[in-house]
């Protein structure tokens, strides 16, 4: 499994140790908020893959299963998100591109990790959190 960061940067994973150690990753944007954003795949360029968008201790993942479907997308309904419409997060392009996802997507980022070390050993769609089809 690879992973990629907001610089897209790669990594090769060897182990959950590895993958949960380079989770942990987080640069200042322009705001002052840690982030990072990352990308794993099973086989580079291929599905199914995760994406992981961190803010400080908040995350939301989106998951793509294979080219015939949109994916799933995390749901946390977590208290701090419940009453915002829209969150912006940094997406693949790095910390000039902005992407805005519903605030009931935004998940804790421990669970984040969980669903990453879940998809690193399964390579599936974790079960770990709940999920939203596209």
């Amino acid at each position: 499994m690879t992973l990629s960061d907001i610089y897209d940067r790669t990594t090769q994973i060897d182990s959950v140790e590895h993958l949960e150690s380079l989770l942990s990753a987080r640069y200042d944007d322009r705001q002052g908020k840690k982030v990072n954003n990352f990308v794993l795949e099973l086989h580079p360029e291929k599905f199914p893959w995760m994406s992981t968008h961190v803010i400080g201790e908040w995350a939301y993942i989106g998951f793509v299963k294979d080219k015939e479907n949109a994916g799933y997308h995390s749901i946390g309904n977590l208290e701090k998100f419940r009453s915002i419409e829209l969150v912006d997060i940094h997406g693949p392009g790095g910390l000039d591109d902005t992407v805005w996802v519903p605030g009931y997507a935004m998940i804790n980022f421990a669970d984040a990790v969980a669903a990453a070390k879940e998809f690193f050993v399964s390579g599936e769609l974790p079960k770990c959190i709940e999920w939203f089809e596209l």
